[in-house]
C-alpha cells in the first residue's frame, strides 16, 4: 500500500475546486465573466489565511458553497461594472442610491 502525501495547500484547493466547478456549472454569468484557475487560486489563498487547515474542514459543504457563491457573485459584478460606459455607471448609482 502506497501512501501519498498531500500539501495542506492542495487539501484546500481540491475542496474549493469542487465548488468553484458545480457553481460554474451551475451558472451561466461565472463561466462568461470568470476565469476559474484565478477564482480557486484566489479563494485558496484567502481561506488559507482566513482559517486553519481543521477550520477549514469543520465549514459544512453547504455554508462554504454559499460563500464561495457569494464572492464569485461579487467578482463577476465588480467585472461587469468595469464594463459600464460613463452614462451606465451613471444610471447604475442612481439606481443603487434610490435604494
Amino acid at each position: 500500500m502506497t501512501i501519498t502525501t498531500v500539501n495542506i495547500s492542495d487539501v484546500y484547493r481540491m475542496r474549493i475546486t469542487h465548488f468553484v466547478d458545480k457553481l460554474m456549472q451551475e451558472n451561466w454569468g461565472f463561466r462568461e465573466r470568470l476565469d476559474k484557475t484565478k477564482v480557486i487560486n484566489d479563494v485558496t489563498q484567502s481561506m488559507q489565511e482566513k482559517f486553519t487547515l481543521q477550520q477549514f474542514i469543520a465549514i459544512k459543504d453547504s455554508e462554504l458553497q454559499r460563500r464561495l457563491g457569494q464572492r464569485m457573485a461579487i467578482v463577476s459584478m465588480n467585472g461587469l461594472i468595469t464594463d459600464f460606459t460613463q452614462e451606465q455607471m451613471t444610471a447604475f448609482n442612481d439606481a443603487v442610491v434610490r435604494r
